[in-house]
């Protein structure tokens, strides 16, 4: 929720439609499409009155446009998952093709839209978390300035849920 803070400050509008995509299906499921369904939202309303975190990204989705791909399909990790047959990439290179075309990208620390940033030569891009490591410190330059009130929360909440849907 905090890359989409970060974009909506970077182009000034809502009502433009937001490609929302990441090498992690489930998130791009839950943002997309399950923080729009009253059904679910229904059905897991303690998660939005108990949790910070997923209070915070409803309050922040809500207003918003999104829009991503078929969540069906597996998102092959092209350094990871090899020997796939081809078509099991085409929603790898999707993601690529429209993150190209895209006016603005903001970004967060997976660089998952990095490839399509540098393809693009956009300058309209933005870093959501400050990298304190590793070898894109340089990347630094262009960080957003919107204030991140949840910080590792949203790391220790994904991990508790992760934990609790294993033991069930």
């Amino acid at each position: 929720s905090h890359t989409l803070r970060c974009l909506r400050n970077l182009t000034g509008s809502v009502e433009e439609p937001i490609y929302f995509y990441s090498d992690s299906n489930d998130l791009v499921r839950y943002m997309v499409e399950e923080l729009k369904n009253e059904t679910f939202l229904d059905m897991h309303a303690d998660w939005f009155q108990n949790n910070e975190v997923d209070s915070n990204a409803l309050s922040v989705v809500k207003p918003l446009q999104l829009v991503g791909r078929d969540m069906s399909e597996r998102n092959a990790h092209i350094d990871r998952n090899k020997g796939m047959k081809v078509h099991e990439y085409y929603n790898v290179f999707a993601d690529l093709i429209i993150g190209i075309g895209a006016r603005c990208i903001s970004y967060g620390l997976g660089y998952y839209a990095v490839l399509a940033m540098k393809i693009a030569n956009t300058q309209c891009r933005i870093l959501s978390t400050k990298e304190t490591w590793g070898v894109y410190v340089k990347a630094n330059e262009r960080v957003c300035e919107v204030e991140n009130p949840l910080g590792a929360k949203v790391i220790e909440s994904l991990r508790f849920r992760d934990r609790n849907a294993t033991q069930s």
